[in-house]
């Protein structure tokens, strides 16, 4: 008869320490204590970064602000548009234009008689319903018939997110589209409309609301006698990177333009 062996690697339960016991019931009364202390640790974290987006100037960290807008027609409305003009024209880049006779103000959203008799009318989509407080609260154009160059300087309000504080890329290509037609209406004879050709927009970072941007736009190439091709891009006012880059081809129409 071949005697059964036991295998030395079963452990029965009466064969455990009775200490272990009790040290699983002390892992788990320290559990609330852990709890605690993240607890502690994330309120602290989110305090400082609370704090933080309050202190610091950029403005991806103002997502949480609600800014309230001037009434219309209101002392506060012209208060908070002197304020929008003041900081624009005491900027560097602005006051470099101003000193520079090459440089022509073109103050507004049109650039002919028929443009802002359209804005009047209320039919000029950036003059009319994207213009006002919140919104497109301002825009001043400098156009160098020399050089075939615009620097336009744009508010975006915070009416105008196609994301929560982030400005929507479509209104950012028409800004680019209006600032690149205008460089292209400089290189043709006085009076010639341009239609645009084919536009190309690269966006590179998120271009937040509630700021002062620049629309730079400059001719690339002549391409025949009626055909032009601009380039342009979105910056910050005072330093900071591109927000979007564009291309695009601007042409002066075989037949004029419905009035």
């Amino acid at each position: 008869m071949i005697p059964r062996i036991r295998p030395s690697y079963i452990i029965r339960s009466r064969d455990l320490p009775r200490h272990s016991a009790g040290f699983v019931s002390s892992s788990s009364a320290s559990t609330p204590k852990h709890a605690i202390r993240l607890a502690i640790l994330a309120t602290a974290f989110f305090g400082v970064g609370y704090a933080a987006s309050y202190l610091l100037p950029h403005p991806i960290l103002h997502f949480h602000r609600q800014q309230t807008l001037p009434l219309p027609n209101s002392a506060d409305e012209l208060t908070y548009l002197h304020r929008l003009r003041t900081q624009v024209f005491t900027s560097t880049l602005v006051a470099r234009l101003q000193s520079d006779p090459a440089w022509k103000l073109e103050e507004g959203f049109s650039q002919d008689q028929h443009g802002m008799e359209m804005a009047a009318e209320g039919r000029m989509l950036t003059g009319g319903p994207l213009g006002g407080v919140g919104r497109l609260s301002g825009r001043w154009m400098w156009v160098n018939e020399s050089t075939h160059e615009v620097v336009a300087v744009v508010h975006l309000g915070p009416q105008l997110c196609g994301f929560p504080s982030i400005t929507h890329g479509g209104l950012l290509a028409t800004l680019l589209d209006e600032t690149l037609g205008r460089v292209a209406i400089s290189v043709f004879p006085a009076g010639k409309s341009v239609v645009t050709a084919s536009l190309d927009v690269n966006y590179k970072m998120p271009t937040m609301v509630d700021q002062v941007v620049v629309v730079r736009g400059r001719v690339k190439a002549r391409e025949g006698e009626r055909r032009v091709r601009v380039e342009g891009r979105v910056e910050a006012l005072e330093g900071g990177g591109v927000f979007v880059g564009c291309e695009g081809v601007f042409a002066v129409p075989r037949r004029p333009l419905p009035r």
